[in-house]
């Protein structure tokens, strides 16, 4: 069957060849984007895939792990939080991913979008924005930067991850800060520094 040819090359995954992981893990990818139920299968397989080593030796394998890791936590067969949490451990920065697995990358950030109301995936939500909005800003090709940024296919798949935020939720963890004014209406102070750190984020939008 799938699963036993599957999880014979997980078995010997140090001594499978780049085109059998790949192989391997594009027929999970494949099942788990039909049936994304039947993904917690084709875990193991995943967090071999995804580890740094195997990602910096056979990106097209990390990157559909990244992709199989994304439909299964938007359709709530892993905790999106969680999932993010372990990949970051591994690259926090785009740009040290490598560029074939860069964008499912990008787009495995936007999967935390539904979690933004929960307290304990309040940092990984922040550091997904975070991230994107770098990408966006601070991240996109320059003619004096050629090693050390993204395309535009990328910044493009950044812009679309972060759109999976709702703006509200966006503006309140990226622009928030407490309020130093003591003695004034500590809400209208918030709001009125909100909105100043706002229009200077479409500022620079607009510049690109």
């Amino acid at each position: 069957s799938l699963l036993a040819q599957i999880e014979q090359v997980y078995h010997g995954f140090s001594d499978a060849s780049a085109p059998t992981k790949v192989a391997a893990i594009a027929a999970a990818a494949h099942v788990i984007s039909e049936r994304p139920s039947r993904g917690s299968s084709f875990i193991p397989l995943i967090q071999k895939c995804i580890t740094v080593e195997s990602t910096l030796d056979n990106p097209k394998a990390a990157s559909l792990g990244l992709l199989a890791m994304r439909d299964m936590a938007m359709n709530e067969v892993l905790d999106p939080v969680k999932a993010l949490k372990i990949v970051l451990k591994s690259f926090d920065n785009p740009i040290d991913v490598p560029r074939p697995a860069r964008k499912m990358y990008l787009g495995l950030l936007g999967s935390v979008s539904r979690s933004v109301s929960s307290r304990k995936g309040h940092a990984t939500v922040e550091k997904a924005i975070g991230i994107l909005r770098r990408a966006i800003l601070e991240q996109q090709p320059h003619a004096t930067k050629k090693f050390s940024c993204l395309s535009w296919d990328e910044v493009d798949q950044a812009a679309a991850a972060l759109c999976e935020f709702e703006v509200s939720h966006v503006l309140r963890i990226e622009f928030s800060a407490p309020s130093e004014h003591e003695g004034f209406d500590e809400e209208k102070v918030r709001l009125a520094a909100i909105e100043e750190q706002v229009m200077a984020f479409v500022s620079e939008l607009l510049l690109i």
